[in-house]
């Protein structure tokens, strides 16, 4: 089973206090996409004017990543985190680290979720990738 921790969210300091950054940490999910589409709305309707930030993992699958961010489009979310750096990202599927570490793959799939949505999006890269150019 999935034991998620809490909070999720952290601030990332400096040495001497600065917060110069956040951390957060979300394990393999064990919600449903609905349950997070329901508690996306909640946050951007209590709080439409805060950055509400959908950090997102699928298979290598044009299909699949366009339903998943048109679903997540529709409640308010400001902006996409796509993760190519989860090491647990069933890599058996190509999902995580796995297409992290294949530049093609990367360049394909934003470019994926850059067709169906003009909010900003960036790829979190995983530590694992041998050449970054």
């Amino acid at each position: 089973p999935v034991i998620n921790v809490a909070p999720r969210y952290g601030k990332l300091k400096t040495p001497s206090g600065e917060i110069i950054g956040f951390e957060n940490i979300e394990l393999i999910s064990d919600r449903t996409l609905e349950a997070w589409l329901d508690e996306f709305k909640t946050i951007k309707d209590a709080h439409p004017d805060k950055v509400l930030i959908s950090s997102i993992m699928e298979k290598y699958n044009k299909d699949s990543w366009q339903e998943l961010v048109g679903r997540i489009v529709e409640t308010g979310v400001d902006m996409f985190e796509l993760n190519f750096s989860c090491p647990h990202g069933h890599p058996e599927e190509g999902m995580g680290a796995a297409m992290g570490q294949n530049p093609e793959m990367v360049k394909e799939v934003t470019g994926w979720v850059a067709e169906v949505t003009d909010l900003p999006i960036w790829a979190k890269m995983t530590p694992d990738i041998l050449d970054i150019t």
